[in-house]
């Protein structure tokens, strides 16, 4: 019985228990994929955190450090606020200040970025507000154009001061790389609380920081002014030459649109000198020169032996009008000085101005151009014998430290 049972289950014989388990373990595990980092990764990313310490990392740190050592040094010392609560700070690059608050309105003046004006109303009427420059010049800005603060004008607040003494400057948003925060014109004025490395760290008027390099900017001490070098005017001429080309603008300041007195004024913040913003006042500035004039050549062909042939002609010659303008002597210009004329609307009232450069041509707003020009003054007599004061900015010295003399403009 026991013999059909196993006969109806099939006798299958012991296997090797070796063969069973190779066939267990035939395809069972799969090798898993090789994850190790190629052997030139781990240097390369320790030579770039080298780089990125000695580069970024340490520069910021000891610039930080020395920034706070910077602000522990003056903050032992109480600060004296120069200006009140009414006054802020110029924030545009440049800013027009009109007559009424109404950009249709005729423009009285410009004020420079981060320069002080003081807020005669705050009450914003169609977006500006009454100001005051320091010089007196009264008007309407844009409210967007001036501060909330007036922490960036204040000197005893910081170490250095940096006066932008080319056309333009730059600010940036960090100290060696960084995107530009601005860009403002020659003679502004900047207060810095941090310098080294040929940067200084300066104080914006919306409170942030900014960056700028000395390049193009002349560093003094917060508290401290421009003096003035013995070879002043040659470094004047050459400040005023930057708005060489410039568009002329009324009352204009800055390379976007300029001047004739905005240039004097100008090259004037950068030279140490203080020239009043408007014309009329520049005109009592400086120095007075006498004027002298040439007097006017007579023709030996035509003069006579006979006395009263002689007065013949003159009653003649006074018969027929007056006798010719006496033409100006251009000899007594020396470079740097500033030469003003009236015109037959305004007579003995100075309309216009002009900048007498190194080789005796003038800067000035040629007539019937856009543009501010070097002019020969011996080509435009019309324009010379209508002045009526030159004022001089530095002593007077002889002509050959100045100029060559074949330089020296000469008319018979």
């Amino acid at each position: 019985m026991s013999n059909r049972k196993n006969d109806r289950r099939g006798f299958r014989p012991p296997r090797k228990i070796e063969e069973y388990w190779n066939l267990y373990k035939k395809d069972i595990y799969i090798e898993k994929p090789d994850r190790r980092l190629p052997p030139w990764f781990l240097p390369l990313l320790a030579f770039l955190l080298i780089i990125a310490v000695i580069f970024w990392a340490a520069p910021l740190v000891l610039s930080r450090l020395q920034i706070n050592l910077d602000q522990d040094n003056s903050n032992q010392n109480q600060v004296e606020y120069l200006y009140d609560s009414s006054y802020r700070a110029v924030s545009a690059p440049v800013a027009d200040v009109f007559a009424a608050p109404d950009l249709k309105s005729a423009r009285k003046a410009q004020a420079l970025y981060n320069e002080p004006v003081r807020i005669i109303d705050d009450s914003p009427a169609w977006g500006f507000v009454e100001i005051e420059l320091l010089d007196g010049t009264s008007g309407f800005m844009l409210i967007e154009n001036v501060s909330s603060s007036r922490e960036s004008i204040e000197p005893d607040l910081y170490v250095y001061q940096a006066v932008v003494a080319s056309s333009a400057k730059r600010i940036m948003s960090h100290a060696r790389s960084g995107t530009m925060l601005t860009e403002v014109m020659m003679g502004t004025r900047l207060f810095a609380d941090y310098r080294g490395d040929g940067i200084l760290r300066v104080r914006l008027p919306d409170g942030e920081y900014g960056w700028i390099g000395e390049d193009g900017v002349i560093v003094i001490g917060a508290d401290e002014e421009i003096t003035m070098t013995p070879d002043g005017a040659r470094y004047y001429c050459s400040s005023a030459m930057t708005f060489h080309n410039v568009t002329v603008l009324d009352f204009g300041q800055s390379r976007t649109g300029v001047s004739c007195e905005g240039i004097a004024r100008i090259a004037g913040i950068v030279n140490g000198i203080n020239l009043p913003r408007d014309l009329s006042e520049q005109v009592l500035s400086g120095e007075a020169i006498e004027l002298r004039y040439l007097e006017p050549e007579s023709d030996d062909s035509d003069q006579k032996d006979d006395n009263e042939s002689t007065e013949a002609a003159s009653d003649e010659e006074t018969a027929e009008g007056p006798p010719k303008t006496a033409q100006f002597d251009l000899s007594i210009l020396q470079p740097a000085d500033l030469v003003f004329v009236d015109d037959a609307a305004n007579p003995g009232e100075a309309v216009s101005m002009a900048i007498v450069m190194e080789n005796g041509q003038f800067l000035m707003e040629k007539p019937g151009s856009t543009a501010i020009r070097l002019v020969d003054p011996a080509q435009i007599p019309d324009w010379t014998e209508r002045i009526i004061a030159v004022r001089r900015l530095y002593s007077e010295r002889s002509s050959a430290e100045y100029q060559e003399v074949d330089d020296i403009p000469t008319s018979s």
